[in-house]
């Protein structure tokens, strides 16, 4: 399968998922949502402003998915840059 992308909230795409090609899963339980993301083969976090932790990398973290990140998303979580 080709690149999956699932969050669009406050972007440009916010109700325009489907046709731009992001998955809109809702709620999904803890189960469902380690088997969507350990078949991932990153996680793709290009915040640039944030206030606060970005709690979605949290699961990814646990569950040792690889994630590629800005310095801004990094920095709540104290995770080096390299």
């Amino acid at each position: 399968g080709g690149a999956r992308c699932g969050w669009a909230w406050g972007t440009r795409f916010a109700g325009r998922e489907e046709e731009s090609g992001i998955d809109s899963l809702g709620f999904l339980s803890e189960q469902d949502m380690r088997a969507e993301l350990t078949s991932w083969r990153a996680m793709v976090v290009p915040i640039l402003h944030s206030t606060g932790v970005n709690t979605k990398l949290l699961p990814a973290l646990q569950w040792g998915v690889p994630i590629v990140l800005t310095s801004v998303a990094a920095t709540p979580l104290a995770i080096p840059a390299d």
